[in-house]
C-alpha cells in the first residue's frame, strides 16, 4: 500500500509526463481526453464521464495518482 506522499509524487510525475508529451499526444488523440499513469496511457475518449467510470473500476485507489488533460491541437483560451 502506498502513503499519501508516495501517490502525490505519482500523481506528479504522471501530470509532467503529460505537459512533456503533450504535442505528441495531440497528433493521436485530438479532441479526447487523456488519462496517463505510469508514463503511458491508459484511456482515452471524446466522453470524460465514461472514461472516469472506467478507469475508477479498473484502478481503484491508484485512481487519485492518474492525470488527465483534454487533448487538442487547437490551443484553447480560458477566460478567468
Amino acid at each position: 500500500m502506498r502513503t499519501i506522499t508516495e501517490s502525490i509524487d505519482r500523481g506528479t510525475k504522471n501530470s509532467k509526463w503529460l505537459s512533456v508529451h503533450y504535442h505528441e499526444l495531440a497528433q493521436k488523440y485530438d479532441g479526447e481526453w487523456v488519462a496517463v499513469h505510469d508514463g503511458r496511457v491508459i484511456a482515452h475518449g471524446r466522453d470524460l464521464e465514461r472514461v472516469t467510470k472506467m478507469l475508477t473500476a479498473k484502478y481503484g485507489k491508484a485512481y487519485d495518482e492518474i492525470a488527465f488533460d483534454y487533448i487538442t491541437k487547437k490551443r484553447l483560451e480560458l477566460i478567468l
